[in-house]
Protein backbone atom coordinates (compact mmCIF):
# COMPACT_ATOMS: atom_id res chain seq x y z
CA UNK A 1 0.00 0.00 0.00
CA UNK A 2 2.83 2.41 0.80
CA UNK A 3 4.36 1.74 -2.57
CA UNK A 4 1.03 2.48 -4.23
CA UNK A 5 0.65 5.75 -2.34
CA UNK A 6 4.21 6.76 -3.21
CA UNK A 7 3.63 5.96 -6.88
CA UNK A 8 0.43 8.01 -6.87
CA UNK A 9 2.20 10.98 -5.31
CA UNK A 10 4.99 10.72 -7.88
CA UNK A 11 2.39 10.59 -10.65
CA UNK A 12 0.63 13.67 -9.29
CA UNK A 13 3.93 15.55 -9.07
CA UNK A 14 4.75 14.54 -12.63
CA UNK A 15 1.46 15.96 -13.89
CA UNK A 16 1.99 19.22 -12.03
CA UNK A 17 5.49 19.68 -13.43
CA UNK A 18 4.43 18.73 -16.96
CA UNK A 19 1.54 21.20 -17.00
CA UNK A 20 3.74 23.99 -15.66
CA UNK A 21 6.27 23.22 -18.38
CA UNK A 22 3.51 23.27 -21.01
CA UNK A 23 2.47 26.71 -19.81
CA UNK A 24 6.02 28.08 -20.00
CA UNK A 25 6.37 26.81 -23.56
CA UNK A 26 3.09 28.44 -24.52
CA UNK A 27 4.22 31.75 -23.02
CA UNK A 28 7.37 31.55 -25.15
CA UNK A 29 5.44 30.60 -28.27
CA UNK A 30 2.98 33.44 -27.82
CA UNK A 31 5.87 35.91 -27.53
CA UNK A 32 7.29 34.59 -30.79
CA UNK A 33 4.00 35.11 -32.59
CA UNK A 34 3.62 38.51 -30.94
CA UNK A 35 7.02 39.74 -32.12
CA UNK A 36 6.82 38.21 -35.59
CA UNK A 37 6.10 40.45 -38.59
CA UNK A 38 4.82 39.03 -41.87
CA UNK A 39 7.09 40.26 -44.69
CA UNK A 40 5.20 42.24 -47.34
CA UNK A 41 1.80 41.58 -45.72
CA UNK A 42 -0.14 43.29 -48.53
CA UNK A 43 1.23 40.74 -50.96
CA UNK A 44 0.70 37.72 -48.70
CA UNK A 45 -2.69 37.91 -46.96
CA UNK A 46 -2.58 34.12 -46.59
CA UNK A 47 0.41 34.47 -44.26
CA UNK A 48 -1.31 37.26 -42.33
CA UNK A 49 -4.24 34.97 -41.57
CA UNK A 50 -1.96 32.10 -40.53
CA UNK A 51 0.01 34.42 -38.26
CA UNK A 52 -3.13 35.85 -36.69
CA UNK A 53 -4.48 32.36 -36.06
CA UNK A 54 -1.27 31.28 -34.35
CA UNK A 55 -1.18 34.46 -32.27
CA UNK A 56 -4.73 34.19 -30.96
CA UNK A 57 -4.65 30.43 -30.35
CA UNK A 58 -1.40 30.73 -28.42
CA UNK A 59 -2.86 33.64 -26.43
CA UNK A 60 -5.97 31.62 -25.59
CA UNK A 61 -3.89 28.65 -24.42
CA UNK A 62 -1.43 30.81 -22.51
CA UNK A 63 -4.25 32.37 -20.49
CA UNK A 64 -5.80 29.09 -19.38
CA UNK A 65 -5.40 28.32 -15.69
CA UNK A 66 -2.51 25.98 -14.85
CA UNK A 67 -4.07 22.95 -13.18
CA UNK A 68 -2.76 20.16 -10.94
CA UNK A 69 -4.14 17.21 -8.97
CA UNK A 70 -5.57 19.60 -6.35
CA UNK A 71 -7.66 21.55 -8.85
CA UNK A 72 -11.42 21.14 -8.62
CA UNK A 73 -12.83 18.45 -10.87
CA UNK A 74 -15.09 20.87 -12.77
CA UNK A 75 -12.06 22.90 -13.88
CA UNK A 76 -10.22 19.74 -14.94
CA UNK A 77 -13.13 18.41 -17.01
CA UNK A 78 -13.89 21.77 -18.60
CA UNK A 79 -10.28 22.47 -19.56
CA UNK A 80 -9.81 18.96 -20.92
CA UNK A 81 -12.85 19.26 -23.15
CA UNK A 82 -11.85 22.71 -24.35
CA UNK A 83 -8.35 21.54 -25.21
CA UNK A 84 -9.49 18.47 -27.12
CA UNK A 85 -11.84 20.63 -29.16
CA UNK A 86 -8.99 23.07 -29.73
CA UNK A 87 -6.75 20.23 -30.98
CA UNK A 88 -9.47 18.98 -33.32
CA UNK A 89 -10.28 22.46 -34.65
CA UNK A 90 -6.62 23.39 -35.16
CA UNK A 91 -5.88 20.18 -37.07
CA UNK A 92 -9.01 20.54 -39.20
CA UNK A 93 -8.28 24.15 -40.16
CA UNK A 94 -4.67 23.25 -40.90
CA UNK A 95 -5.59 20.20 -42.98
CA UNK A 96 -8.09 22.07 -45.13
CA UNK A 97 -6.20 25.41 -45.15
CA UNK A 98 -9.16 27.37 -43.78
CA UNK A 99 -7.11 30.12 -42.15
CA UNK A 100 -8.63 32.84 -44.33
CA UNK A 101 -12.13 31.80 -43.25
CA UNK A 102 -11.43 31.99 -39.51
CA UNK A 103 -12.57 35.62 -39.27
CA UNK A 104 -15.94 34.59 -40.67
CA UNK A 105 -16.17 31.70 -38.22
CA UNK A 106 -15.39 34.08 -35.36
CA UNK A 107 -17.98 36.62 -36.44
CA UNK A 108 -20.63 33.94 -36.83
CA UNK A 109 -19.96 32.73 -33.30
CA UNK A 110 -20.03 36.34 -32.11
CA UNK A 111 -23.46 36.72 -33.72
CA UNK A 112 -24.74 33.64 -31.90
CA UNK A 113 -23.23 34.90 -28.65
CA UNK A 114 -25.03 38.23 -29.00
CA UNK A 115 -28.28 36.41 -29.82
CA UNK A 116 -27.84 34.56 -26.54
CA UNK A 117 -27.30 37.83 -24.70
CA UNK A 118 -30.43 39.22 -26.32
CA UNK A 119 -32.39 36.21 -25.09
CA UNK A 120 -31.21 36.97 -21.54
CA UNK A 121 -33.15 40.24 -21.57
CA UNK A 122 -36.43 38.37 -22.05
CA UNK A 123 -35.43 35.56 -19.72
CA UNK A 124 -34.70 38.05 -16.93
CA UNK A 125 -38.17 39.57 -17.31
CA UNK A 126 -39.74 36.17 -16.68
CA UNK A 127 -37.49 34.59 -14.05
CA UNK A 128 -35.16 37.26 -12.69
CA UNK A 129 -36.84 40.70 -12.74
CA UNK A 130 -34.41 41.81 -10.02
CA UNK A 131 -31.66 41.76 -12.69
CA UNK A 132 -33.40 44.35 -14.89
CA UNK A 133 -31.14 47.31 -15.42
CA UNK A 134 -27.93 45.42 -14.70
CA UNK A 135 -25.50 45.99 -17.53
CA UNK A 136 -25.16 43.02 -19.87
CA UNK A 137 -23.13 42.31 -23.00
CA UNK A 138 -25.89 42.67 -25.56
CA UNK A 139 -25.20 45.12 -28.39
CA UNK A 140 -28.18 45.60 -30.69
CA UNK A 141 -26.38 47.49 -33.47
CA UNK A 142 -23.54 44.99 -33.68
CA UNK A 143 -25.98 42.09 -33.78
CA UNK A 144 -27.96 43.66 -36.62
CA UNK A 145 -24.79 44.24 -38.62
CA UNK A 146 -23.64 40.65 -38.17
CA UNK A 147 -27.08 39.25 -39.02
CA UNK A 148 -27.06 41.29 -42.21
CA UNK A 149 -23.49 40.23 -43.06
CA UNK A 150 -24.20 36.54 -42.46
CA UNK A 151 -27.71 35.65 -43.66
CA UNK A 152 -26.43 32.08 -44.08
CA UNK A 153 -24.32 30.02 -41.65
CA UNK A 154 -20.59 30.62 -41.74
CA UNK A 155 -19.25 28.03 -39.36
CA UNK A 156 -17.11 24.96 -39.03
CA UNK A 157 -18.63 21.47 -39.29
CA UNK A 158 -19.87 19.77 -36.14
CA UNK A 159 -17.05 18.82 -33.78
CA UNK A 160 -17.74 15.10 -34.20
CA UNK A 161 -17.33 15.38 -37.98
CA UNK A 162 -14.07 17.31 -37.66
CA UNK A 163 -12.82 14.75 -35.12
CA UNK A 164 -13.45 11.94 -37.58
CA UNK A 165 -11.71 13.87 -40.35
CA UNK A 166 -8.52 14.29 -38.29
CA UNK A 167 -8.54 10.75 -36.88
CA UNK A 168 -9.64 11.70 -33.37
CA UNK A 169 -13.15 10.27 -33.49
CA UNK A 170 -12.68 7.67 -30.75
CA UNK A 171 -11.04 10.16 -28.40
CA UNK A 172 -13.82 12.67 -28.97
CA UNK A 173 -16.58 10.08 -28.52
CA UNK A 174 -15.02 8.93 -25.26
CA UNK A 175 -14.50 12.45 -23.97
CA UNK A 176 -17.83 13.84 -25.11
CA UNK A 177 -20.00 11.00 -23.82
CA UNK A 178 -18.20 10.73 -20.48
CA UNK A 179 -18.01 14.43 -19.70
CA UNK A 180 -21.57 15.03 -20.88
CA UNK A 181 -22.88 12.46 -18.41
CA UNK A 182 -20.76 13.82 -15.58
CA UNK A 183 -20.93 17.57 -16.17
CA UNK A 184 -24.65 17.79 -17.05
CA UNK A 185 -27.57 16.67 -14.96
CA UNK A 186 -29.33 13.72 -16.59
CA UNK A 187 -30.86 10.40 -15.47
CA UNK A 188 -27.33 9.02 -15.15
CA UNK A 189 -26.79 11.54 -12.35
CA UNK A 190 -29.19 9.52 -10.21
CA UNK A 191 -27.19 6.29 -10.56
CA UNK A 192 -24.27 7.37 -8.38
CA UNK A 193 -22.25 4.51 -9.86
CA UNK A 194 -19.00 6.35 -10.40
CA UNK A 195 -18.11 9.03 -7.81
CA UNK A 196 -17.74 12.35 -9.54
CA UNK A 197 -14.70 13.37 -7.52
CA UNK A 198 -12.83 10.07 -7.89
CA UNK A 199 -9.06 10.53 -8.16
CA UNK A 200 -9.10 8.27 -11.22
CA UNK A 201 -11.04 10.92 -13.14
CA UNK A 202 -8.50 13.56 -12.13
CA UNK A 203 -5.48 11.54 -13.20
CA UNK A 204 -6.97 10.31 -16.45
CA UNK A 205 -7.96 13.82 -17.48
CA UNK A 206 -4.82 15.57 -16.26
CA UNK A 207 -2.81 13.15 -18.39
CA UNK A 208 -5.00 13.98 -21.35
CA UNK A 209 -4.74 17.72 -20.71
CA UNK A 210 -0.95 17.43 -20.79
CA UNK A 211 -1.12 15.43 -24.03
CA UNK A 212 -3.48 17.93 -25.66
CA UNK A 213 -1.24 20.83 -24.63
CA UNK A 214 1.79 19.10 -26.11
CA UNK A 215 -0.06 18.41 -29.35
CA UNK A 216 -1.07 22.07 -29.63
CA UNK A 217 2.46 23.22 -28.80
CA UNK A 218 3.70 21.02 -31.65
CA UNK A 219 1.13 22.40 -34.09
CA UNK A 220 1.87 26.00 -33.10
CA UNK A 221 5.62 25.43 -33.31
CA UNK A 222 5.26 23.98 -36.81
CA UNK A 223 3.13 26.91 -37.88
CA UNK A 224 5.63 29.42 -36.53
CA UNK A 225 8.53 27.61 -38.17
CA UNK A 226 6.67 27.75 -41.48
CA UNK A 227 6.09 31.49 -41.12
CA UNK A 228 9.64 32.24 -40.03
CA UNK A 229 11.08 30.52 -43.10
CA UNK A 230 9.23 32.79 -45.51
CA UNK A 231 11.65 35.06 -47.32
CA UNK A 232 11.07 38.80 -47.04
Amino acid sequence: MKRSNASSQQLDAMYALALKDDHLKLVELHEKFKNFRVPNPDDRPDLVYKHAFGFFVSEYLRDLKVLDEKSDIDSIFLQGRRLLECVITFKYIQKHDLFEQVVGFCEWDRKEYLEGQKARVKADLVLFPVLQGIIGFYKEQELRELQKKYPKPCKLPAMCKMAKDVNLAEEYIYFYKLTSKILHFCPFSLNNEHPYENIVHRRVFLLRIDRYFKELIKELSNLFQFLSQIDS
